[in-house]
């Protein structure tokens, strides 16, 4: 079961401007249309560096340093997943960033749940030590005393998943599991049993 979903928001209401201001208090964000990589390899057209945004309802916004194609018919974002757009905020001052590994990604809380606030806190943490070690063939070779607290990390990290969903996630809305069934006469039980 993924405990953690993120998409694309359908629409940018107040809430979310406000918090999108903090990241990048001059940017104005951007709904940018997918395309296959396929259907038009980026070319001489220039690359525009900026933040992919996608939200985890009422809990937090994830946001990803990435690059969109400016082409004569607008921006564009190359991606092999399944989707129409991204949200996207441009920012010139990640252009030398973009080389780092890995990648600048930033949450922003949507909540004050003291939960929300931990469950940040941690993924920063588990993003900090990943940096600090290079990736070679997808793998990321770590001392063990690192690798060991990764793991605490990772499980602290799912434990307080379980406890936002239970707490943030609304009884009707669709369960985790993508059975269709309503959250509350799915999965919720069996999360509760695991918090």
């Amino acid at each position: 079961m993924k405990l953690i979903h993120t998409h694309t928001p359908e629409t940018l209401d107040s809430e979310l401007l406000a918090v999108c201001q903090q990241l990048v208090p001059q940017g104005i964000p951007e709904y940018v249309a997918c395309r296959c990589p396929e259907t038009g390899e980026p070319g001489s057209e220039a690359a525009v560096a900026g933040w992919v945004v996608t939200v985890w309802d009422a809990v937090l916004l994830q946001c990803v340093a990435q690059f969109v194609t400016e082409t004569p018919q607008g921006r564009v974002y190359f991606s092999s997943l399944p989707q129409e757009r991204i949200l996207f905020i441009p920012d010139p001052s990640l252009s030398e960033k973009m080389t780092q590994s890995p990648r600048p990604a930033v949450q922003l809380s949507l909540s004050q749940r003291s939960e929300v606030k931990r469950f940040i806190a941690v993924s920063e943490e588990e993003r900090s030590i990943m940096g600090r070690y290079p990736v070679r063939d997808g793998k990321i070779q770590l001392p063990a005393d690192e690798a060991k607290l990764l793991g605490k990390l990772a499980r602290e990290k799912e434990s307080l998943a379980i406890r936002i969903n239970l707490l943030l996630r609304a009884p009707d809305s669709p369960c985790l599991c993508g059975s269709g069934k309503k959250f509350r006469k799915c999965c919720k039980t069996r999360l509760a049993r695991l918090a």
